[in-house]
């Protein structure tokens, strides 16, 4: 039964990435709007609810420290493995304001978030750390706010331009928001399922839980990224992954040390900190002046990522 459900989730995750990307494009040509800017805000917003779940529901509960390793682990995950598989498909090329603008914000978001962690031991976030997270979530809006109001875009394909308008803004809508709940519900199933038969084999909790669990809510972005590479949308594919972990950032963990003081029960959480704030700068490098992650960069990250889940492992 759980390889049923294991194959159901990796359907879900496919078609519902699928009909996301689908309906991202046709709401960028609908309001004449960057797929950027779509990958940015809805895309990248909607692919970090399972994150937004997990930490709020972590917090409440008063385990604000799960919250904490799930942004730091999912950012890591985000483009050590989804932009660097999603470059294996096809080289990514990323607009020069994305690595001008948005990725030197993400890095920025991640040093002061970080900042505000290692302030004190052990690693902990007030609910004036949250505050500040949360203005910076709103400068972000404002910046976003700025670019649709500002950067309308006419674009090349006038065929699909002309469709793309001409299509039903609630047909668009929903398209996008059921492919999100299709790669949301997926990702769940396909964790659950893939922990499940690694017990059944007897792979020990702790190993299951710092790799499938770790990397459980990246899956929608993941996904989200490589389906998009494969159609050739550029713009979705980048936005998502650099929205997704400015969201989980300056919301998901502001919202959660708003609620409730984090309190971290380790101490040596340094390196996975370094690594988080390392894959933005090394993003940019590998971009270099044509703006493209290569396939070669793609391998480069996904090895940095897979040194890291073994660093982790061993680490316990």
């Amino acid at each position: 039964m759980n390889w049923f459900f294991l194959v159901v989730g990796l359907a879900l995750l496919i078609k519902g990435a699928d009909w996301t990307v689908e309906g991202g494009s046709g709401l960028a040509r609908k309001f004449g709007v960057s797929e950027l800017f779509i990958g940015l805000s809805i895309v990248s917003i909607g692919t970090s609810l399972p994150e937004l779940a997990v930490s709020l529901g972590a917090s409440i509960k008063g385990s604000g420290a799960i919250s904490v390793s799930n942004v730091i682990g999912s950012n890591i995950a985000n483009i050590g493995l989804g932009l660097s598989v999603a470059a294996l498909v096809h080289p990514i090329f990323i607009e020069r304001s994305t690595l001008r603008k948005e990725l030197p914000f993400n890095l920025l978001v991640g040093i002061a978030f970080s900042a505000m962690l290692l302030r004190c031991l052990p690693p902990s976030l007030d609910r004036v750390d949250g505050i500040i997270l949360l203005v910076f979530a709103l400068i972000f809006f404002d910046y976003l706010t700025g670019m649709m109001k500002g950067k309308k875009v006419e674009h090349s394909d006038n065929t699909s331009t002309r469709s793309g308008r001409n299509e039903s803004l609630l047909k668009l809508l929903s398209l996008t928001a059921v492919g999100i709940a299709g790669v949301t519900v997926g990702g769940d199933l396909t964790v659950d399922a893939a922990v499940k038969i690694a017990q059944e084999f007897g792979v020990s909790e702790t190993l299951i839980g710092l790799t499938l669990v770790a990397v459980g809510t990246s899956i929608p972005e993941v996904m989200t990224t490589t389906v998009a590479m494969a159609k050739r949308r550029h713009g979705i594919a980048a936005g998502n992954i650099v929205g997704s972990n400015i969201f989980n950032i300056v919301m998901i963990i502001g919202i959660a040390s708003t609620i409730r003081e984090i309190k971290m029960d380790v101490t040596n959480i340094l390196p996975d900190l370094i690594y988080m704030n390392a894959l933005p700068v090394l993003l940019l490098l590998l971009s270099g002046k044509r703006s493209t992650l290569s396939r070669f960069g793609g391998a480069i990250l996904l090895s940095l990522y897979v040194i890291y889940i073994v660093y982790v492992v061993f680490r316990g």
